[in-house]
């Protein structure tokens, strides 16, 4: 790997009742998905990601805006965000006869 990269660990806190948690970034211009794992060692809502990134674009040092694949550039300034399905409870309804 470029010594000039480094692989993070995203980590993330949500509501116990999601069921899945992806994440996007500006390193691939938001284009895939990276599906985030449950961390049951802490906690049913935490989630965490640690990645080798695929089609990395626009971070050359030289300007060539050559697609490459590996870990982020420090230094570098990245914009992510995320994207989860939450399971919503059952809600039962009776009538009193």
């Amino acid at each position: 790997m470029d010594p000039t990269t480094t692989l993070f660990t995203f980590m993330l806190e949500t509501h116990p009742t999601v069921q899945s948690v992806h994440l996007f970034g500006s390193w691939d211009n938001f284009s895939t998905a990276y599906l985030m794992e449950r961390d049951i060692r802490r906690d049913r809502g935490q989630w965490r990601g640690c990645y080798s990134f695929k089609d990395i674009v626009c971070d050359d040092d030289n300007g060539a805006c050559r697609k490459r694949n590996g870990g982020l550039k420090m230094g570098h300034k990245y914009y992510y965000y995320v994207s989860w399905v939450r399971k919503e409870p059952i809600s039962s309804f009776g009538a009193n006869l």
